[in-house]
Parts: C-alpha cells; sequence; structure tokens
C-alpha cells in the first residue's frame, strides 16, 4: 500500500468568511464606510495579543487612518474575529480594489480584500 500525503497544518493560520462591503458593492464618491472581515483561527496556536498585525498591502489606499493595525483581541483556535477599518471612497468613478493581511511574527496568515465601484 502507498503512503498518502497528509496535510501539514499551520501553525498560524486563517480564513476570511465573511466580507462588507460585499464585492462589488456601489456607493457615492467620498463616501465614509467601514471594511469589515469575519475571520476564523484555523491555524493550531491561538493569536496573542500584541503579535497579530492588520496591515495594508496593495490597491487603492482607502483606509483614512494607519495602513498598519494591532489585533489586540486574543484568538483562540477555531476561534473567529471581526476586523473593521475606516475607509473612505476614492472621488473618481471605477471600480477599486485593496488588499490587507493578516500577519503573525512576519507570516501573512490570509488576504483580506475589499472591492467597491464608485458610481458618478
Amino acid at each position: 500500500q502507498k503512503p498518502s500525503a497528509t496535510a501539514t497544518p499551520a501553525w498560524y493560520s486563517c480564513v476570511v468568511f465573511n466580507i462588507s462591503p460585499s464585492t462589488g458593492t456601489k456607493m457615492s464618491a467620498n463616501a465614509d464606510f467601514d471594511a469589515v472581515w469575519k475571520v476564523r483561527n484555523n491555524g493550531t496556536k491561538a493569536w496573542e495579543p500584541g503579535y497579530v498585525d492588520l496591515k495594508y498591502v496593495s490597491g487603492t489606499k482607502m483606509q483614512t487612518k494607519a495602513d498598519v493595525f494591532d489585533v489586540n483581541t486574543p484568538v483562540a483556535q477555531g476561534g473567529e474575529i471581526t476586523l473593521t477599518v475606516d475607509m473612505r471612497a476614492p472621488s473618481s468613478a471605477g471600480k477599486y480594489a485593496a488588499s490587507f493581511v493578516l500577519v503573525m511574527e512576519g507570516t501573512t496568515m490570509c488576504t483580506l480584500p475589499v472591492n467597491i465601484e464608485v458610481t458618478p
């Protein structure tokens, strides 16, 4: 019998299971909105306060405050957290996207996208 490959679980990993606004949401130019992600810790270790950052990495910069945010809430293995960033839609009509990542001690755990459409 051939040995089967078994995936090695990651110590620090996450999955995004809810995003607001949903992809392609239409909004007015310069509209204030919150990007909200619900994230599950699907790694094998808990996230300790002070070791996890939410970082802007690419796309249109819509956040109104910092580019890096400390995640100061512990998240147990299998636990969930809601992350919110204050945003402002761009002033010109078009489709816009940005990406944030959750990082634990230099390791990217998952990507958190934002995709909106600004209507004229």
